[in-house]
């Protein structure tokens, strides 16, 4: 296609009067698109000339299309009197997507987005003669340009139509053997450059019309000539991570339809996370608290004190991420995204300047799209930061496998594996005796700040290229009183109370939880299968309380949990014909207007308030019903056994998974059911 500009002007941005007469026609090769097949209203063309020297102030020709022709206009202080009559040549660029900031580099022009970052998408570029000629106080410019996509050029299109749209660089691509390119600066001897980053680094998308999201790079077009199964990754922001593999080959100019990205699978597996009892940067003021990982960012399974077998270090230790990036390096082929970690490859290493592009001062933090447990679990979870790791210290010790540390506090136990450290392309030297370092969120003094086990304290060292890894946390209003929690994570333990008492399980068979984990939860098949605590411990009845639990069921009846008091005594929460929910206690009793047996997790929250003489029925955060202790509070049978998934009659049997269960010696407010919803 040709485009024309032909147009006269005034040329507001020089001080000279003179009428300027661009005569430009503007043609593009048609390497297959995913969209922008052709120039739009509003699309810019940069056009700089080679016999103009560099300045401060950048001197270029902006052209801009109206759909039907293109007008131009001298940027930067350009004269018509500084453009030769003849026998010179100019360089013309256009960006399909962002905002594009031109300034002067050194000894370059530099192209930057709104971030002060390159651009990272596909380009089309020219270089051409141009004629200029005057007529007293009118000067036309002649030229043809053929604007050009460079080789190896390749487009990937996500359908997100319908979605909530936000700006651009709300979404990533991460592809094994593809790195993200841009036009990154322009010199009058050598034309445009491309600054280029590691390949498999995550490319940025741009929202196209209501059509859905672009993102390009350039292909390592020897590894792409033969089919292989490679690691797709889609980052959204706010969201969890998903990923796919896809086997296919791939050509310079490509363009691919990503299908179905919706429903690709998590990316990893969702922790489950435990009060440690520390603070949000271990201040008491903040009302908050911090859920830490059981188990490091891309573990498939947690280190509980020992190694899997067979030997799977790997499977335990998870991945081992450059600090403020989000490709890792794993053992398992597909997932092998960054084989090589040194400073050149380095997502904020600026070669040609020595220095950062970003975080290159003492204590700043990582920004949400730039910490690994963010891009891969959403926007609850996080690295933690120096006071935080600082305070887990307080309550860690070496274990004595030496494989592993462990944190004992407010009841509960993690496990920090050594999980090792990966520099180049060396061995990353994990299990007994290997290295602790895991990364905070906070930089260093000197480098980039890790947790150092091995030393018993937080160090300022290490290099930010190297591979470490990544343990998260959640920060989330914190609420007191818990004096029972059974996670159901492989067995019925009890974690919390410092009185724990283990659940004793009769038939229930683990199962998935609602994050997807493998054996993370039970399953009760309605025929005499359930579990009892005898006498919760620190659990009073007698006075206000909070039962909690997560529960997916079809079922029309079953008891999810009760007291064995005898007929008409104790209180219960279970199903009833419909599968509506219902809180009962000695008579008193109220019915939710829903039901729940729909196969979705809900949480299911019974709150006993003796001050307030009632009992509430939560679910998924939300009050549903209540009732009035219109006679007064009712004994309730504090020192009877307490069942999971049976009445105290051996009846009414649930059918269904249980995840979760919490018992708080209060009754919650709403405000701490709705953040308890946000565990």
């Amino acid at each position: 296609m040709a485009l024309i500009a032909c147009n006269k002007e005034i040329t507001d941005e020089t001080p000279m009067p003179t009428w300027l007469e661009f005569n430009v026609t503007v043609t593009q090769d048609a390497p297959t698109k995913a969209v922008k097949a052709d120039f739009v209203s509003g699309d810019v063309i940069y056009a700089f000339f080679n016999n103009v020297a560099l300045s401060a102030t950048p001197k270029y020709a902006k052209l801009t299309y109206d759909g039907t022709k293109w007008s131009g206009a001298l940027q930067g202080g350009l004269t018509v009197g500084e453009l030769a009559a003849s026998g010179e040549t100019m360089s013309a660029v256009y960006f399909p997507f962002g905002t594009v900031n031109i300034t002067k580099s050194g000894d370059t022009y530099a192209f930057k987005g709104a971030d002060n970052q390159p651009i990272y998408t596909y380009f089309s570029s020219a270089t051409a003669g141009y004629e200029l000629a005057t007529a007293g106080e009118i000067a036309t410019l002649t030229a043809t340009l053929n604007m050009t996509i460079p080789d190896n050029y390749v487009q990937f299109f996500v359908d997100k139509s319908g979605s909530d749209y936000a700006s651009d660089g709300k979404y990533r691509l991460a592809v094994k053997d593809i790195r993200p390119a841009a036009c990154g600066s322009y010199t009058p001897a050598g034309g445009f450059a491309i600054t280029a980053l590691d390949y498999s680094q995550p490319m940025w998308g741009y929202v196209y019309d209501d059509l859905g999201v672009l993102f390009s790079g350039q292909i390592d077009a020897t590894a792409w000539s033969s089919a292989s199964e490679r690691r797709f990754i889609f980052f959204e922001t706010g969201a969890p991570a998903k990923s796919a593999t896809i086997s296919k080959t791939l050509a310079s100019h490509a363009s691919v339809k990503l299908t179905n990205v919706a429903s690709w699978p998590a990316a990893v597996t969702v922790p489950t996370a435990l009060d440690m009892g520390i603070y949000k940067n271990n201040d008491s003021s903040t009302g908050k608290t911090l859920l830490w990982a059981t188990s490091n960012l891309g573990a498939t399974e947690d280190y509980t004190g020992s190694w899997s077998s067979p030997f799977t270090e790997y499977a335990q230790c998870g991945f081992l991420f450059a600090w403020g990036e989000i490709v890792p390096f794993y053992e398992v082929a597909s997932w092998q995204m960054k084989p090589e970690m040194n400073q050149a490859k380095y997502y904020w290493y600026n070669a040609a300047t020595s220095s950062y592009s970003k975080y290159s001062l003492a204590d700043d933090v990582l920004e949400p799209q730039d910490d690994a447990a963010t891009a891969y679990l959403g926007s609850e979870w996080r690295l933690p930061t120096k006071a935080e790791l600082n305070a887990l210290l307080a309550y860690s010790s070496e274990h004595l496998d030496q494989s592993s540390y462990q944190a004992s506090n407010n009841g509960a136990t993690i496990y920090f594996p050594y999980a090792g450290k990966r520099s180049g392309t060396s061995s990353p030297g994990r299990g007994k005796l290997g290295y602790k370092q895991y990364w905070s969120a906070v930089r260093g003094a000197g480098d980039l700040a890790w947790y150092n086990y091995q030393a018993a304290m937080y160090t300022e060292n290490g290099q930010c290229w190297q591979g470490m890894a990544v343990r998260p946390v959640k920060e989330v209003q914190y609420i007191s009183n818990l004096v029972h929690y059974w996670p159901f994570n492989g067995n019925t333990n009890d974690v919390v109370s410092s009185g724990a008492i283990n659940a004793v399980n009769s038939g229930a068979t683990l199962t998935t939880d609602r994050f997807g984990n493998a054996n993370s939860a039970y399953y009760f098949d309605g025929t005499g299968v359930n579990m009892s605590i005898a006498q919760a411990g620190n659990f009073d009845t007698s006075t206000s309380f909070t039962f909690n639990a997560w529960v997916k069921t079809s079922g029309t009846t079953g008891t999810i949990v009760r007291t064995d008091a005898g007929w008409g005594n104790g209180w219960f929460v279970r199903l009833v014909s419909d599968g509506k929910i219902e809180i009962w206690e000695r008579s008193y009793s109220a019915v939710s207007a829903s039901s729940y047996n729909d196969g979705n997790w809900h949480m299911v929250t019974y709150v006993r308030d003796i001050t307030g003489l009632k009992g509430t029925l939560y679910v998924d955060g939300a009050k549903v019903c209540t009732f009035s202790m219109s006679e007064g509070v009712r004994d309730v049978a504090n020192a009877n056994t307490h069942f999971f998934g049976v009445s105290g009659e051996d009846t009414e049997y649930y059918t269904g998974s249980m995840d979760e269960v919490r018992l708080y010696n209060k009754a919650l407010t709403a405000a701490e059911v709705a953040a308890l919803y946000q565990y």
